[in-house]
């Protein structure tokens, strides 16, 4: 059996909403409870943008890298395109 100290999860995407980029509300701060509470003892990284507010989250390593933009998800006949 795997212990908990020895998982790592890697939670990535922006801490707030920003225009063009719906979420819930403190949506980044459930999931990091819900690690917590489902994996005690694991570790958390949590992989967003530079300027995402992260001081006083409950993770043990912040990555921050250039925001990436947003996605543009089509669909056409043959299925899904991403642009």
């Amino acid at each position: 059996m795997i212990n908990n100290n020895d998982i790592t999860v890697v939670i990535q995407g922006p801490v707030v909403t920003t225009d063009g980029r719906t979420m819930e509300s403190g949506s980044t701060e459930k999931a990091i409870t819900s690690v917590r509470n489902i994996l005690p003892g694991s570790k958390i990284i949590l992989s967003t943008w530079i300027g995402q507010p992260v001081v006083g989250l409950d993770v043990d390593k912040v990555v921050l890298s250039e925001d990436p933009g947003g996605n543009v998800i089509e669909a056409n006949a043959s299925g899904p395109l991403r642009t």
